[in-house]
């Protein structure tokens, strides 16, 4: 055996003899799932499975906490009575379970990337690094998004703080909305162009491939079907803001803010961009009312530009039928660049007659103008007849070398079946006379 794999062989040993143990409940990837393909899958399988149940269970704290807006009112305001107090206490109870369920997310997320890192290392032969999972955490991206995450579901109408007006209020069930960032994260993990992108990247050969993040996921699904995606935002920005206005605006005026009338104002304003004759009967009072219904028309211009310019790209000629087009336009021009010839040929003959009837210097009389109208007719369409064929040329597809070399090939057989066909025309005409 060669020295040096021997050499390689005692080293992998000695620094897998040097790995920290890691237990086995915590023990994500292990030496010979190293080899195993399917090992990053099983990965993405385990994460999904988990924020799959944070999201179930994020969701049904936000159907409670909407119940809790709408049981806890008396006609009058917003209070405190028995049914809201279970309810408040059933939201604080999953909400502790859910932010176990994130640390437990994150610290899989982190172990899978200890484990995959000094995997790594003893796969290459290489001294695995000094790596602990609190220094993955604090060092990377995973700490800030599990501390914003966390701080996002601690939010909610805690129970027992009815002395405290500001921790009391039910009116923190509206910021449980904000929870719904975890639709975008789902529908991430379960995309197509995450679960596949590891072959994505192989297509980036020479260059840096993007990143695999929820936006690209969302970009994703806006170049795919972007109607249905305005239509669910729209949606969604209408209901919101709406809700947003009723709660905080029925306590001013219940009898004139009814849920419908709420849902009306960012709708209008949504559609319209700055809607001024439904605000001169329906004036909302409150700020949160007032930022809402503002948020809704600057949700309407960024709408209306998203149509406008999926509008203008579909009208928008590609490479791919500009070469039609630009046959088309020059089949009309060619056309009226025989009409302007004619003008000329004509124009020239008239005015050749004129000056054989009247001899002189021919500028004066009326088929000189004509004939010079006619001539910078003639040479403008000239012009733009050349620069269309130049474009026409530049909007060729180019030829591969593959493709012009298979088409000689072809015309090289089409040349030898014509030789061969007349070959034997001229075989049968001699035998023909031959026997006569």
């Amino acid at each position: 055996m060669n020295r040096r794999r021997v050499l390689l062989k005692e080293k992998n040993k000695r620094n897998v003899q040097d790995i920290p143990e890691v237990p086995r409940y915590n023990r994500i990837l292990d030496e010979d799932d190293f080899a195993d393909r399917n090992v990053p899958s099983k990965c993405d399988a385990v994460l999904r499975r988990k924020y799959t149940l944070i999201f179930g269970n994020s969701m049904i704290g936000l159907v409670l906490g909407i119940i809790i807006l709408q049981t806890g009112w008396n006609g009058v305001k917003l209070e405190v009575n028995l049914v809201t107090f279970c309810l408040q206490v059933a939201i604080t109870t999953l909400t502790s379970v859910l932010v176990l369920q994130i640390i437990d997310y994150y610290n899989t997320r982190v172990n899978m990337e200890v484990a995959y890192v000094t995997l790594t290392s003893v796969h290459r032969a290489m001294e695995p690094p000094r790596i602990s999972r609190w220094k993955v955490m604090f060092t990377s991206r995973l700490g800030r998004r599990a501390c914003f995450e966390l701080l996002i579901i601690i939010i909610h109408p805690f129970p027992g703080f009815n002395q405290f007006p500001f921790f009391g209020n039910l009116k923190w069930a509206i910021l449980m909305f904000l929870r719904l960032y975890m639709v975008a994260i789902v529908l991430h993990q379960y995309s197509t162009i995450y679960q596949a992108r590891r072959r994505i990247v192989k297509m980036y050969q020479q260059r840096a491939p993007p990143k695999f993040d929820w936006f690209l996921t969302m970009r994703t699904m806006y170049y795919r079907t972007p109607i249905y995606f305005l239509v669910i935002i729209t949606v969604f920005s209408i209901l919101f803001l709406g809700l947003v206005v009723y709660v905080f605006e029925r306590e001013v005026d219940p009898q004139k803010f009814t849920f419908l009338i709420c849902l009306y104002l960012p709708t209008i304003g949504l559609i319209t961009g700055w809607p001024s004759d439904p605000y001169d009967e329906v004036d909302p009072t409150t700020f949160a009312a007032r930022v809402a219904c503002i948020t809704s028309c600057f949700m309407g211009l960024l709408v209306l530009g998203n149509l406008l310019e999926m509008v203008i790209s579909r009208m928008t000629a590609t490479a791919h039928d500009r070469p039609a087009i630009m046959w088309v336009a020059h089949y009309h021009q060619r056309k009226e660049y025989r009409n302007a010839a004619a003008t000329l040929i004509q124009a020239t003959w008239k005015r050749h007659r004129e000056r054989l009837k009247t001899p002189g210097d021919g500028t004066t009389n009326v088929h000189f103008s004509r004939y010079v109208k006619a001539m910078r007719e003639f040479r403008e369409m000239r012009r733009h007849i050349t620069r269309l064929e130049s474009l026409m040329a530049e909007s060729q597809p180019p030829h591969s070398s593959s493709s012009s070399s298979s088409s000689s090939s072809s015309d090289s057989e089409d040349e030898k079946r014509e030789r061969r066909a007349m070959r034997l025309r001229r075989q049968k005409i001699l035998m023909k006379r031959r026997r006569s």
